[in-house]
């Protein structure tokens, strides 16, 4: 397996493409089958011989009913902005999507790969809809081959 930071730093643009769509894809799932990764740096992903991004750290994973996902307020000052404490609460459990964006991909092409299919995951409405539908029992099923080439 290759860390997937290192992957993209390699990749031609359809390889990109690819396994950038496949990251997103990788989260998606995750957050659907009640998995909060924690940590969604591309470093804590691999590539698998069969191009396909595989989460393998555990050790910060949690149910999708522990984080409180949240939007930032606005600063009501200009120099709250620029304080070196955060001018919103800030919980033990929160969490902000739309920050995501800061660590996921720096080059600017990354990130445009990635918010044509997955930019939802940075919005705090596609999160806590995801946290009602599994209150709700309604966990997604995934399967890791296409129906014509699984066992019947």
């Amino acid at each position: 397996m290759i860390p997937l930071n290192l992957y993209i730093n390699n990749a031609n643009d359809k390889q990109l493409k690819h396994i950038i769509n496949d990251y997103g894809s990788a989260i998606d799932e995750l957050i659907n089958i009640n998995i909060f990764p924690g940590d969604m740096l591309t470093k804590i992903f691999d590539v698998t011989r069969q191009n396909r991004v595989v989460f393998y750290d555990y050790d910060e994973i949690i149910s999708m009913n522990s984080p409180v996902f949240r939007k930032i307020t606005n600063a009501k000052y200009e120099k709250d902005e620029m304080a070196s404490e955060p001018w919103y609460y800030l919980g033990p459990n929160d969490v902000f999507p739309e920050e995501f964006k800061f660590f996921m991909f720096f080059d600017r092409k990354n990130r445009q790969i990635f918010n044509q299919h997955y930019k939802k995951l940075l919005d705090v409405n596609y999160w806590q809809t995801i946290q009602d539908n599994l209150r709700q029992g309604n966990a997604k099923d995934y399967y890791p081959y296409k129906p014509e080439d699984r066992m019947s």
